[in-house]
């Protein structure tokens, strides 16, 4: 069994529970992760206690209104002892969660007693409380073991001279990091350029059998690729989705930063919708070619999506 809990440093009660996953009646046996808060400090660190053991991350969000102006939060997961699992693994998982946290406009209103109670301090609880809950549905229903299970990822790359550097720096983050995260996958990604005309479409469309996830990289500064990109792209999906089953596979959309606006995300994102493919299942992040950051997010990102999915895994 696993359970997700936000605590939050209070002024004026100290640290407490603020949210958990799942609900239960009694938050007796939890009680004791918040008052970690008074031993460590802003970081991640692993807490064992009775027969739980627990991965924690503390961290601060700007508050207009707090002391200090900052409010202090702890994301933790806990799980029994006598689950076999390196802790470690959930630290990418923790910063994920925190990084949605942080984007949430005017996140600070649901932890301070002035704003808590406003409508727009509700709204924005509901948003915590959902963020909290898709992290929780994304964690692993089963022991994590030793053996590793594979996850095969296919990515088309939209650039006019070969591979992008995009895919380039994407597909090396996965060979080359020592992220905790992926101790427990043997993670394959196999990248096609578009720009060679002589593969057909049937032939793109058959990369995607056996696959766990895809990914597009799209070059928003090159006018005739992005067309191409349009038309390709169309029918792969609308192919797939008739022949493949994909639905229900992530799909993750890499833009080059530096050719991002509003009018571009917002054109990009009709473009998915013209697919008939569900936009809730895309996830459309700008990049900087060299930011490992990012890099990781968007690997997180379909990554958690894949193993919520509980899809079929090779062994």
């Amino acid at each position: 069994m696993y359970f997700l809990v936000l605590s939050h440093f209070d002024s004026i009660i100290g640290p407490t529970i603020f949210l958990a996953v799942p609900e239960f009646p009694s938050q007796e046996i939890l009680e004791e992760i918040p008052r970690q808060m008074d031993s460590y400090s802003e970081g991640f660190f692993i807490y064992e206690y009775g027969e739980l053991k627990t991965s924690n991350l503390i961290f601060t969000i700007p508050s207009p209104n707090a002391r200090g102006r900052e409010e202090t939060l702890m994301i933790s997961i806990v799980i029994s002892n006598d689950v076999d699992s390196d802790l470690k693994v959930y630290q990418s998982t923790l910063e994920q969660f925190v990084h949605e946290l942080q984007i949430i406009e005017n996140n600070y209103k649901v932890f301070n007693r002035d704003t808590q109670n406003l409508k727009d301090g509700q709204e924005i609880y509901k948003k915590v409380k959902d963020l909290l809950n898709s992290v929780y549905n994304a964690l692993p229903k089963e022991t994590i073991s030793t053996e590793k299970r594979e996850i095969n990822l296919v990515m088309f790359d939209f650039y006019d001279q070969g591979e992008s550097q995009i895919a380039q720096h994407f597909r090396n983050f996965i060979s080359k990091t020592e992220d905790l995260n992926l101790l427990h996958y043997k993670i394959t990604i196999s990248t096609y350029p578009i720009y060679n005309k002589k593969k057909s479409i049937n032939f793109f469309l058959s990369q995607l059998k056996n696959k766990h996830g895809f990914i597009f990289v799209i070059d928003m500064t090159n006018k005739t690729m992005l067309r191409k990109a349009r038309h390709i792209s169309n029918k792969i999906i609308r192919l797939a989705i008739g022949k493949l089953n994909i639905v229900n596979m992530p799909c993750l959309i890499l833009i080059n930063q530096n050719a991002i606006s509003r009018f571009e995300n917002k054109k990009i994102l009709r473009f998915l919708d013209d697919y008939g493919y569900d936009v809730k299942k895309v996830k459309y992040i700008p990049l900087h070619t060299t930011n490992q950051d990012e890099i990781q997010q968007a690997f997180n990102w379909i990554l958690n999506r894949i193993i919520s999915k509980k899809l079929k895994f090779k062994k």
